[in-house]
């Protein structure tokens, strides 16, 4: 590992670290909706502009590991994760508490990282494809949890 990407994995950890204990706080005092709100105040607020800005150049300024940290955290007390609180077939009504259009644009958000985050990981420079490797193995897996199909590049909700 070299020095750079050492300081880079390590700040990536502490704001997983930060946005796990922020979203644990809220779940802990059962308020999963201000929760959520952090959640898609993050999303909107990184969501890539890609005729702006120059991917895979540089890297998106959202995370998706930080992303993943936030869906993944468990409330102390029911023991529910804030995904169940996202995706319709982990809530236990069987409703989802996101309209469908925001987690259709969750996923189209969450591929658009993705995608700029795999292209990354496979350029030849050992500092910029490490951390893109990190962040890309955190989109397959919540592109897992949210049972999204990819094919094409036209990404549907299954």
């Amino acid at each position: 590992w070299i020095q750079k990407n050492s300081v880079r994995l390590a700040t990536l950890a502490e704001r997983c670290i930060f946005a796990r204990i922020v979203t644990s706080i809220h779940l802990h005092r059962s308020d999963p909706t201000s929760a959520l709100n952090l959640l898609l105040r993050y999303l909107l607020s990184t969501v890539p502009s890609l005729h702006s800005e120059e991917y895979p150049k540089y890297p998106p300024v959202q995370s998706l590991c930080v992303l993943e940290a936030m869906l993944m955290t468990q409330s102390p007390l029911s023991g529910r994760k804030l995904l169940e609180y996202v995706t319709p077939d982990e809530n236990p009504s069987g409703s989802s508490t996101l309209a469908p259009w925001i987690l259709k644009t969750f996923h189209l958000v969450m591929s658009c990282c993705g995608t700029i985050y795999q292209a990354r990981s496979l350029h030849s420079d050992s500092r910029i494809s490490e951390v893109g490797m990190v962040e890309a193995a955190a989109c397959r897996r919540l592109v897992h949890q949210f049972h999204f199909d990819c094919r094409d590049n036209d990404c549907q909700l299954l």
